[in-house]
């Protein structure tokens, strides 16, 4: 599994690189923090949902530490996502808030 960094997910942001950020967590973690530009399929439907997304794009997968990504991962890398293509994000939205955007809540934190 592919892991990308805040710090470099920030820069390829800052870059306008085309991504797809995924933040699989639930509706309610997400509405109340989030990365600018990422969608909300909370993990529970990405199966239903994968088809959304762009195979040619390639796709961060954001949860909370970045623990729980990683099914989702396999799961779009099974149907059809290449590899290099699907990162998760290592520390996931705690480590985004951490050290990116610390307007973000505190209890992240």
């Amino acid at each position: 599994m592919r892991r990308i960094m805040v710090e470099e997910l920030k820069q390829k942001l800052d870059n306008k690189e085309p991504l797809q950020l995924v933040d699989i967590r639930d509706k309610d973690e997400f509405d109340e923090a989030r990365i600018e530009g990422s969608i909300n399929i909370p993990r529970k439907e990405v199966k239903e949902r994968f088809h959304e997304l762009d195979k040619n794009v390639p796709v961060v997968i954001i949860c909370r530490f970045g623990t729980k990504s990683s099914g989702t991962v396999r799961l779009l890398t099974d149907n059809g996502f290449e590899r290099d293509k699907v990162f998760t994000l290592d520390g996931g939205i705690y480590e985004w808030a951490c050290e990116i955007d610390t307007s973000l809540p505190a209890h992240l934190l």
